[in-house]
């Protein structure tokens, strides 16, 4: 033990000689964002009055869609992240907004009575899920999937289902499932290109 102790103060470190590593020296690391130009049209597509309801329901989730992603930044705070909470990490220091923030853009009512939310999946009805998507619980049982740590379904389907249901000019049931789709691909995202089923769950919180 004496020995090896020499050995690194005199060296530096307590590997042998010639030894070398197997780790790569580097790697690449790249970012993956949802892209959000279709979600802003189908928002855009909205008149007048039709976006005064959605700010009056949902607040000011919209101006969301506006927020330029910088993935470069993204790269390069990776060190920072912590997936457990979804938040940059700096010292002692989170990255989030505050509850007051979040009240603001969700145009909610805070006060120190206000519950606490805690997500419960194993509670939640896949049949609630469905009404708010406008399909049949046996055909969103089909299209549930996992991707990473997220449990839900590719957003695509939902924003192809949006549009149609644009077409047959059926407002309301548009008008919540575009305040959804800015909760799950925006708000609280998950893995890249899908939609959370813990994002629904928020939204049905909100929503009741």
């Amino acid at each position: 033990m004496e020995t090896m102790k020499s050995h690194q103060k005199e060296e530096g470190d307590a590997l042998p000689k010639g030894f070398r590593s197997s780790l790569p020296q580097g790697i690449k690391v790249t970012a993956k964002v949802n892209h959000l130009q279709e979600l802003k049209l189908l928002y855009n597509s909205l008149s007048l009055d039709e976006k005064d309801h959605f700010y009056k329901k949902f607040g000011k989730i919209a101006n969301l869609l506006e927020v330029e992603i910088q993935e470069k930044a993204l790269v390069v705070m990776l060190n920072y992240w912590d997936p457990s909470f979804r938040v940059f990490t700096f010292n002692d220091a989170d990255s989030t907004p505050t509850v007051e923030e979040y009240a603001f853009m969700l145009n909610l009512s805070v006060t120190p009575q206000s519950p606490i939310y805690i997500p419960k999946l194993k509670g939640l009805a896949l049949s609630n899920v469905a009404d708010l998507l406008y399909i049949t619980e046996t055909t969103l049982a089909e299209k549930i999937i996992k991707k990473g740590d997220t449990q839900g379904w590719e957003a695509a389907y939902t924003l192809k289902n949006m549009s149609l249901i644009r077409e047959l000019g059926n407002k309301i049931v548009f008008i919540y499932l575009l305040a959804f789709a800015i909760y799950a691909l925006v708000l609280l995202p998950g893995a890249c290109g899908m939609m959370d089923l813990r994002a629904t769950d928020v939204f049905l919180v909100v929503l009741h």
